[in-house]
């Protein structure tokens, strides 16, 4: 008898366990669902919650590039005012000696020229008004 004792008491016990694998079983299923419920509950909300959020931290992104840039634009032009002005000073400095070394040359400047073109002209009516006569 007393292996059928024991077989009963071996059946009972499995019964047991097979209850409480089905009830925890159970409760994993209901959790499963109750998550799901959450997340259609408070899904939306949380989703909008991440796009406000992302929209503010866009925002904070771009205005710290856009800060960036403007230091980096205003520093270019800085660089380019220096750069042109050293270039236009090189440039005036250059033709301000080119035009001494011409004049030590005893080539005759511009003004010189035209001076001359005036005296031509001024002879030539001269000439002309003499020849009238």
């Amino acid at each position: 008898m007393d292996s059928k004792r024991t077989l009963r008491s071996a059946g009972a016990r499995l019964e047991e366990l097979g209850r409480e694998a089905r009830r925890a079983g159970r409760n994993v299923w209901l959790a499963g669902l109750g998550a799901a419920s959450e997340v259609e509950t408070h899904g939306r909300d949380a989703f909008d919650a991440m796009v406000r959020r992302g929209e503010a931290y866009e925002a904070r992104r771009r205005r710290k590039i856009e800060d960036a840039l403007d230091v980096a634009s205003g520093r270019a032009r800085r660089v380019r005012e220096w750069f042109v002005g050293t270039v236009e000073q090189g440039v005036d400095g250059a033709a301000r000696g080119a035009e001494r070394t011409l004049e030590r040359m005893g080539v005759p400047t511009r003004e010189d020229i035209a001076t001359l073109g005036r005296r031509i002209d001024r002879l030539s009516r001269e000439v002309e008004a003499l020849g009238e006569r």
